[in-house]
């Protein structure tokens, strides 16, 4: 799914909101902003669509309080130390259609990181066999079983 050889590099934002409408408009919110690296790990020939991915700059946002219809922040401030471990490399393993495979991460990390990395992995699943790579200047939209 991705470049072979090249280093990728995407600007990851991710946003989390729940709030109420009644009584009274409230909210809370957690945004994260982040450069995300993907580059091939060449170590397992057993699976050579792996990729080692890492966050890095990573910074966050929090908000409570009454609702604003805003999209995003305007305000990030750099993760704590004892968040840091979300900038720890972990391997995306997909196969050769582009499907997930699996995601290894170091077994010591906290729930809430291993968490954040799977729903990162998951992102990039795409079958790739449904697309015609040739008809790919028009959107596509098709379904894919998981």
């Amino acid at each position: 799914p991705f470049p072979q050889d090249k280093v990728v590099t995407y600007k990851y934002v991710g946003d989390v909101k729940a709030g109420t409408i009644e009584p009274a408009p409230y909210a809370s919110e957690f945004g994260i902003s982040a450069y995300l690296h993907l580059k091939q790990d060449k170590r397992d020939a057993a699976h050579p669509n792996t990729f080692i991915a890492a966050l890095s700059n990573v910074e966050s946002g929090v908000y409570n309080g009454v609702s604003n219809v805003q999209d995003g922040y305007e305000v990030y401030d750099s993760i704590p130390e004892a968040a840091k471990i979300i900038e720890h490399p972990f391997a995306i393993v997909y196969d050769d259609l582009g499907r997930l495979l699996g995601v290894r991460i170091n077994h010591q990390e906290p729930g809430w990181s291993k968490n954040m990395k799977k729903a990162i992995a998951s992102m990039f699943n795409v079958d790739l066999h449904q697309l015609d790579l040739a008809t790919l200047t028009k959107p596509k939209s098709f379904i894919a079983n998981e």
